[in-house]
């Protein structure tokens, strides 16, 4: 059981403003800005939470999570850091 389309209409990535859309499983909603953000937002018990504090991102070099920490996206596996706009 996913989220109500209405609401997925009117969600937006709070990084940069684009729309997104439901992961299959509906556990997470994946902005549809893949090459220039592409944050993953955690769903929990129903509702999303939006904040990029709380979403990941896949490492393009290593493959794995990258966590938000301190207005950089950082990966655990490479240490290589992403620096929003």
């Amino acid at each position: 059981m996913g989220l109500p389309a209405d609401l997925l209409q009117i969600l937006a990535c709070p990084l940069c403003r684009q729309p997104v859309e439901e992961e299959a499983g509906g556990e997470r909603l994946r902005c549809v800005n893949a090459k220039e953000c592409g944050l993953r937002y955690p769903v929990r018990e129903g509702i999303p939470v939006m904040l990029i504090e709380e979403a990941d991102r896949a490492c393009p070099q290593c493959g794995k999570a990258r966590t938000w920490a301190k207005e950089t996206l950082t990966c655990p596996g490479c240490n290589r850091s992403f620096m929003p706009r």
